[in-house]
């Protein structure tokens, strides 16, 4: 790992991705700790992002510093009824593509 810490030319290894109400924080916060630990640099967004909110500066600052991102999404439907969450994940695929 210390090499890819190293190597890395990106702010961030991982851009975590999901959306709280919609996913067990357990298993987000489980993700991101085991993560952290194996000394990937993680950016998670702490802030929920309401219906109709537009995406922050921030959020898509760190898509693009990022080097590789992980979408948590449940099985059941899909987690990006809203714009902000829709361009979110849009920005997401388009960065990594």
């Amino acid at each position: 790992m210390d090499n890819y810490s190293q190597n890395s030319k990106g702010k961030y290894h991982v851009f975590l991705s999901f959306k709280r109400e919609d996913t067990c924080l357990g298993f987000t916060d489980q993700l991101y700790a085991a993560l952290v630990c194996k000394s990937i640099i993680t950016f998670r967004d702490d802030e929920e992002l309401a219906r109709g909110e537009v995406i922050s500066e921030k959020l898509l600052r760190a898509i693009v510093e990022s080097l590789s991102a992980v979408v948590i999404s449940p099985k059941t439907r899909l987690i990006f009824n809203s714009d902000a969450r829709l361009e979110e994940l849009y920005s997401t695929l388009n960065h990594f593509s």
